[in-house]
């Protein structure tokens, strides 16, 4: 998807060949046709301070992080409290998880897709699996189920996260003892 920059460039050479060919044309921009995510914190006293956004995304990337419920970001674990929409963005609220530790490895070399992990509260979650996808659509319907059929076993689905940091969509789910 082309940047707003190369988009904006691209609609002035448009509109100066059709000036050349004397055409009249009318072009209507929708003000509404939202692509920015911003991530605040949770602090009314210092008024939701913004800490990262992200701009000229497609609307299932912002989906996907919507259904996430934390955000790895600089090694520090956020927790989303809420969301909302504002005129011109999606507006995540996060509160730092300050019991939660990111992973310290990489997840580079991996495609776009979704880490399966068993929940373990107080060590490493360890890897169930890895679903490759190609593209968001397919990893928003991963994201947004609550049971996972793993190896022939259901798993409750507990939480998901984006970690920013290594580029991944991760899952934590516990086993139901449930063999399908």
């Amino acid at each position: 998807m082309y940047n707003r920059t190369i988009r904006g460039a691209l609609l002035s050479f448009f509109i100066i060949l059709l000036k050349k060919r004397k055409e009249r044309i009318i072009i209507v921009i929708n003000p509404t046709y939202v692509q920015v995510i911003e991530y605040r914190l949770n602090d009314e006293e210092n008024g939701y301070p913004a800490f990262y956004h992200v701009e000229d995304i497609d609307d299932m990337e912002i989906f996907c992080r919507q259904q996430c419920d934390y955000l790895v970001l600089e090694e520090v674990v956020y927790k989303k409290t809420s969301t909302s929409f504002e005129n011109d963005r999606y507006v995540m609220y996060m509160s730092v998880a300050l019991d939660e530790r990111p992973f310290h490895f990489p997840a580079q070399g991996r495609p776009l897709g979704v880490e399966i992990r068993e929940y373990r509260e107080h060590s490493e979650s360890p890897e169930l699996l890895f679903a490759p996808f190609e593209n968001l659509k397919s990893v928003f319907s991963y994201l947004s189920n609550d049971y996972l059929d793993i190896h022939g076993q259901e798993y409750e689905r507990l939480d998901s996260e984006l970690d920013q940091d290594r580029h991944m969509y991760v899952v934590y789910v516990r086993p139901t003892g449930v063999s399908l």
